[in-house]
């Protein structure tokens, strides 16, 4: 299904209901000693003149009235983070909500953005003065949803209809103000085919599989040809599968990640025509969705995702996710997906989430059984008990001694800091907030029972957050590099690899600033144009602002590829079970050099098991400086018992 745009008829499919996606957080990661996935967008923060930290675009989910559905943002679409305050104000009886909308490259104001609120299925519009503000006055109290955004030259803000992540409650005399929108510039991507020798092919026919967070592509159907230099040009947004085809060659595929993302080039090599990798023909799943008294149900949305035994291994996530809506009867199909097993999830606002596993492409007769669903509400305040007026909240399944879910990822903008998330299945949870400028909160487990009954409560409490700051050159020259990105990784409070970011852009002399960094370890992932990106892991901050950093990002040579410089072990891992399962290994790392293999999987950390340390604590022990070593217990694949291996650190290029 697409998105209809335009008038009348776009407001009455904005209020079909659709049930957010669920999808199992995959803890690839390339160890820095932190993890490397990409960071697509930045947080939101008020925007004042001189200051270089960005607002993130948004993409996102559903808020309906006061409770939000549940849903889940992979890591490939990181979770924004709200600021704003909440003031008195007498004229406006009914509340007010105001802010601005920006431009996600350049902090610069977009005149004339048009914003869309709902409210009880009614849709209300507000419009950007010259400076980018706005100021909406409610015709009434409760809850507006923002379901939309856009501007000449923008990529509009435009979640699935009735899916959108950011809530405002309108509070009698009271004024919600300080939120930021960024939009990102609607430019399009370089998209290179090359041959498998690595030259470029012209005539190459360009698709996009997929949208990034298993959603369609605006135009599924749409093509694009490569020129004489093999280039296709396109509008992708973040973590969408791009394939390529040529009669001469085999396919190829490619995401777009976080080095294409911050130089919108993507480069997708084909494969040698006898290469059958993804020769065969798709497939479909089908089958019905029933409601948890066993009636059919219409509006579930179902998420095929292909089952992969290592998520971390090359190629893992090159295979497009597919969606449908239950009809009447409750029936569905999912089509066009590869060759495979798959796991199904369907979802709907009402009840609790269920899944199938292991069920082949081709498959008919499936049925997802809903289950009742339970709720988790609570406020939100700072440690001196003030209440926050915007924050997010991040709810996630625990399924094991290192595996969590996300099950759940809103924002919410509300004077007297409460929030409630409903649609949750039975289980046992753990709850934290977040907010820009603060330090997130501790984590809260909670439990819904079977069946559900009263609404699990889970009061947040944030804490303060630290400025981290620093210079960006060239390591060739030592000149600061203006525009450069930095994108802090956001793990909150050992809860692994929540999809939550902030970031900032360098000033013509290359300086940064980061307001509201937790206490921790901390990575940065910084990229610019011209340059390989880089990882700098082991930041340490403690109980004041750490000292100034000097990032050097080394220039690309004249055609080069730009990859990703980092320092770590050189692997790529994933939580399964009680270990941390390796896929990929990047050459002229200490993992390689060790002897380290796709399959192994690491046990312990310095003598501590993983399974004691979490997930965030296993990545702390596994960081450290270029140079040095970590002890990692290993279980070799297909081998009992555990081996002692010392693995030096080293600098390596993704």
């Amino acid at each position: 299904m697409q998105r209809a745009r335009g008038n009348a008829s776009w407001f009455n499919l904005a209020r079909m209901r659709k049930p957010p996606r669920l999808l199992t957080l995959v803890l690839g990661l390339l160890i820095v000693a932190l993890a490397i996935w990409r960071f697509f967008s930045c947080a939101n923060t008020p925007a004042k003149s001189g200051e270089t930290q960005l607002p993130s675009p948004l993409t996102g989910r559903s808020a309906n009235a006061h409770q939000m559905r549940p849903g889940t943002r992979p890591q490939t679409s990181p979770m924004p983070l709200l600021s704003a305050a909440a003031e008195p104000d007498t004229s406006a009886p009914l509340g007010a909500f105001e802010g601005r909308v920006v431009s996600s490259q350049t902090n610069k104001p977009i005149a004339r953005a048009r914003l869309v609120l709902e409210n009880g299925g009614a849709a209300h519009e507000t419009v950007t003065d010259e400076s980018g503000a706005f100021r909406f006055v409610p015709p009434a109290a409760g809850v507006y949803t923002l379901i939309r955004a856009a501007a000449d030259n923008f990529m509009p803000f435009a979640p699935e209809w009735d899916q959108s992540p950011i809530a405002w409650t309108a509070r009698p005399g009271r004024r919600v103000a300080g939120f930021v929108l960024a939009l990102d510039p609607a430019a399009p991507f370089e998209i290179l085919v090359k041959s498998p020798d690595g030259d470029p092919v012209e005539g190459a026919s360009v698709h996009i599989l997929d949208g990034g967070d298993g959603a369609l592509p605006p135009d599924p159907s749409a093509s694009f040809l490569t020129d004489k230099a093999g280039i296709a040009r396109a509008t992708v947004t973040p973590g969408s599968l791009v394939g390529a085809t040529h009669p001469n060659f085999g396919r190829g595929r490619a995401r777009v990640s976080f080095g294409a993302q911050a130089t919108r080039a993507l480069t997708v090599r084909l494969r040698a025509k006898t290469d059958s990798t993804y020769a065969a023909e798709p497939k479909s799943l089908s089958g019905r969705v029933l409601d948890p008294t066993g009636k059919p149900l219409a509006g579930a949305k179902v998420v095929a995702t292909r089952d992969e035994a290592n998520r971390a291994l090359p190629g893992a996530s090159l295979h497009p996710r597919g969606f449908d809506i239950s009809d009447n009867d409750g029936t569905f199909a999912v089509e066009n997906v590869d060759d495979g097993n798959y796991e199904l999830t369907a979802s709907h606002a009402e009840y609790g989430a269920a899944s199938v596993k292991n069920i082949p492409a081709g498959s008919t007769a499936i049925t997802l059984s809903l289950l009742g669903g339970g709720s988790i509400e609570g406020t939100v305040t700072n440690d001196r008990g003030d209440k926050v007026a915007a924050f997010s909240v991040i709810v996630l399944r625990i399924n094991g001694p290192l595996e969590r879910e996300q099950a759940a990822a809103r924002s919410f903008l509300d004077a007297d800091g409460r929030y409630e998330i409903e649609g949750l299945a039975p289980g046992s949870y753990e709850v934290l907030g977040a907010a820009l400028g603060l330090a997130p909160s501790p984590l809260v487990t909670v439990t819904i029972a079977d069946p559900p009954r009263a609404p699990a409560v889970a009061n947040l409490v944030l804490g303060r957050g630290f400025r981290l700051s620093g210079t960006v050159v060239d390591a060739k020259t030592n000149n600061g590099i203006a525009e450069a990105r930095i994108e802090l990784e956001g793990r909150i409070a050992g809860a692994g690899d929540l999809p939550t970011v902030v970031a900032a852009v360098t000033k013509e002399d290359g300086t940064f600033v980061v307001e509201g960094v937790a206490r921790g370890v901390r990575s940065l992932a910084v990229t610019a144009t011209g340059h390989h990106g880089r990882i700098v892991s082991g930041v340490s901050v403690g109980d004041s602002d750490p000292p100034p950093l000097t990032i050097q990002l080394t220039p690309t040579a004249p055609g080069e590829e730009p990859g990703v410089e980092l320092v770590g072990i050189g692997a790529v891992l994933t939580a399964k079970d009680n270990l941390l399962l390796i896929g990929q290994i990047l050459p002229g790392g200490g993992a390689a050099e060790v002897g380290l293999a796709p399959g192994d999987g690491v046990l312990a950390i310095d003598g501590v098991p993983v399974t004691d340390l979490g997930f965030e604590g296993a990545i702390d022990r596994i960081r450290g400086p270029e140079g040095s070593t970590v002890l990692l217990t290993i279980r070799k694949s297909g081998v009992e018992g555990a081996t002692d291996l010392l693995v030096p650190r080293r600098r390596v290029k993704g």
